[in-house]
């Protein structure tokens, strides 16, 4: 962790301002590091007193500690971190997440408006293992990044920037974000609002932590309403998350590589082949699982779907999240799911500073 990192964080029980308590660095290790570098310490709240390790050089600032806040709502949140941490353990090694692209930035990055990672200091909001993180802070070394996530992935987050001066990494809850308000230029989130027990909070928090006049930029699952064959493989998926959740990760994951071939044969290859001919073509875009490139790169995937909570968007239904916030420019399109953005409204006295 770097000292200047301690300028955008705010405990995440009363918003106060974080100071380093308890650096427990070696000198020589943080020589080695970086003069301003820690690895392992202790932050405290001059608010509430409360306290937050800093381990590995990440610090963790989850409402509460790891207990949570408690009730069916804590405990399932804790138990989604806890099988994202097993999948990214496991999956930080998988090839390309999509044909053509190596990280899913890669994606978005063809449909929002390029200036919206281009400048500032953006939040990658649920970075998981840290590919988007590593992909953004390599291509604009100039910006700062800062990756959040609930789950251990932030440890696999952390060695994959290292050597990466302006990538930083922070364990904490997209519900209760651990940063102070108006924080960031860009605040972008990949396949997480979905896995939230409230979405809509999550998405709140997001708008908070964005500067007036900043932009947010999120992808979550599309529920498919459009499509019969889509509805009734969503509801299928459903009936089998309620029992496949129940599982150890371990035993979920195992189970994910075995279907991986089976789903690779029935989906992605009859898309492969229908999307030859421009008659069939509108067919294999309605396949699920049309974009894999390799029967391995499946498992994550599959793995995604399974995890304790995951909601559905359609359409009307992200947009009317982001318009019920007041955001404004508000576009999506439709990539495997919904890329959707929008602007945080500037308050009079931010328009006059901007102007």
């Amino acid at each position: 962790m770097r000292s200047r990192l301690l300028d955008l964080l705010a405990c995440p029980a009363c918003r106060g301002r974080l100071v380093m308590a308890l650096p427990s660095s070696p000198p020589a290790d943080r020589g080695r590091r970086g003069d301003d570098e820690i690895q392992n310490g202790t932050l405290a709240c001059t608010g509430c007193g409360a306290g937050y390790p800093v381990q590995e050089g990440v610090p963790c600032l989850l409402p509460g500690g790891d207990a949570g806040n408690g009730g069916d709502a804590g405990r399932l949140r804790l138990r989604t971190a806890r099988f994202y941490g097993y999948g990214w353990r496991h999956s930080s090694g998988n090839p390309r997440v999509a044909v053509g692209y190596e990280a899913h930035f890669d994606m978005v990055a063809e449909e929002v408006p390029r200036q919206v990672f281009e400048q500032g200091v953006v939040l990658d909001a649920g970075c998981g293992g840290g590919r988007d993180l590593r992909a953004m802070a390599s291509r604009w070394p100039d910006i700062e990044f800062v990756g959040v996530d609930l789950s251990e992935g932030v440890y696999t987050a952390q060695e994959r920037v290292a050597g990466l001066p302006n990538a930083h990494v922070v364990r904490g809850d997209l519900l209760a974000l651990p940063f102070g308000q108006g924080q960031f230029d860009t605040v972008y989130s990949y396949g997480v609002l979905h896995h939230t027990v409230n979405p809509a909070a999550g998405l709140a928090e997001l708008v908070r932590v964005a500067k007036p006049g900043g932009r947010i930029v999120t992808y979550v699952y599309e529920d498919f309403s459009h499509s019969r064959l889509g509805s009734r493989l969503v509801a299928m998926e459903h009936a089998v998350r309620r029992m496949a959740s129940r599982l150890p990760p371990g035993m979920l994951y195992t189970l994910c590589v075995l279907a991986a071939p089976l789903v690779f044969l029935g989906f992605t290859l009859p898309a492969r082949v229908l999307r030859r001919l421009a008659i069939t073509r509108p067919l294999a875009e309605r396949l699920p699982f049309r974009h894999a490139l390799t029967p391995r790169s499946l498992i994550g995937d599959l793995y995604d779907r399974f995890v304790p909570v995951c909601y559905r968007f359609s359409r009307e239904a992200i947009v009317g999240l982001y318009r019920d916030l007041g955001l404004a420019e508000v576009g999506t399109v439709r990539r495997r799911g919904w890329i959707t953005w929008g602007c945080k409204r500037a308050t009079p006295a931010a328009r006059q500073r901007i102007g």
